[in-house]
């Protein structure tokens, strides 16, 4: 495959036995799976860090918690926002945040309020940049406006 080391394909042919169609199957997988992991690991930075200033959110929970947000508007970036929000400041407990939700008497906006807050301290402890907090607030106005 191009782009490919030598030790890479000999690796593949290798651990297939010497049959090359599974060997340039093997590889095309493992990139595309290497590219997934880039993918997420870029998504992660970009939703922030968790309450305890040392985790990224876990991506998984985000499509478990979404269809749980009962009340929710169906508008997916906002959806999205709320679900990242709430794992953020839960650590990555689905059942915390599920808990806070309730808390907040379902209301997207209280959740948002406690993420900013969640936010600005980050910014004061030098764990988040400002120019993250900026792309995050550009983002939240564009999905206040096309409510």
């Amino acid at each position: 495959m191009p782009g490919r080391s030598a030790s890479e394909a000999i690796a593949a042919l290798r651990k297939s036995h010497g049959n090359i169609h599974t060997a340039a199957s093997t590889m095309a997988s493992d990139e595309a799976k290497h590219q997934q992991r880039s993918k997420d690991r870029r998504f992660q930075h970009q939703c922030g860090i968790c309450q305890n200033g040392r985790d990224l959110v876990n991506v998984s929970h985000i499509e478990t918690l979404k269809p749980l947000l009962a009340g929710c508007e169906s508008n997916d970036e906002a959806n999205l926002e709320l679900a990242v929000g709430l794992l953020r400041l839960t650590n990555n407990d689905l059942q915390r945040s599920l808990e806070l939700y309730a808390e907040q008497g379902h209301d997207p906006s209280k959740v948002l309020i406690l993420v900013d807050g969640l936010d600005e301290r980050l910014l004061q402890q030098g764990l988040m940049g400002e120019d993250l907090l900026r792309r995050k607030k550009k983002t939240r106005k564009l999905y206040d406006e096309s409510k």
